[in-house]
């Protein structure tokens, strides 16, 4: 089973880089290509600091309120 999250990496609202690592489950890491708000960087950077079998996917045209509409 993979359980699909989205993580928001801002400092004051959440600390997902002091979080990522205690995931458990199977992770799928979600970016627009285009976010400017949750940069494809900082994605990429919780991606690698998760422990859990994940997988990053990445959207080119994707933005931060539209990834979901793009087609992959």
């Amino acid at each position: 089973m993979i359980i699909i999250i989205f993580l928001h990496h801002e400092k004051k609202q959440f600390a997902s880089i002091d979080k990522v690592d205690k995931i458990t489950t199977p992770a799928l890491f979600i970016s627009g290509l285009n976010d400017l708000l949750v940069p494809p960087s900082m994605m990429s950077t919780l991606h690698s600091h998760s422990k859990s079998r994940k997988q990053l996917f990445q959207l080119a045209g994707g933005g931060h309120m539209d990834t979901f509409l793009i087609s992959g």
